[in-house]
Order: structure tokens, then sequence, then C-alpha cells
């Protein structure tokens, strides 16, 4: 069961966020630039 009633059982981020929408906008700009962005090696680089 969901914390908030009018959220299905089954909520996941996706319906957490529609709770708010500016910090859903923020959140998914944070993790596009840090999970899309170049690492500390260089591109072709084998670790």
């Amino acid at each position: 069961m969901s914390f908030f009633p009018t959220l299905p059982i089954d909520a996941g981020v996706r319906h957490i966020l529609t709770l708010n929408p500016e910090a859903g906008r923020a959140l998914l700009a944070f993790l596009s630039a840090a999970l899309c962005s170049a690492g500390p090696q260089e591109p072709g680089a084998q670790a």
C-alpha cells in the first residue's frame, strides 16, 4: 500500500514525481547530467 492514498498501490518514482513537477524536473536534470557526462577518463580509455 502506498503512503499517499491518491497514488496506486504499485506507485513508482514516475508517480511520485507527479506530486511535485518542479522537483521532478530538477531531479531528471541532475540525473541526466550525472549519468550522461564524461567520466574522469578520456573517451576510449580502458579501465
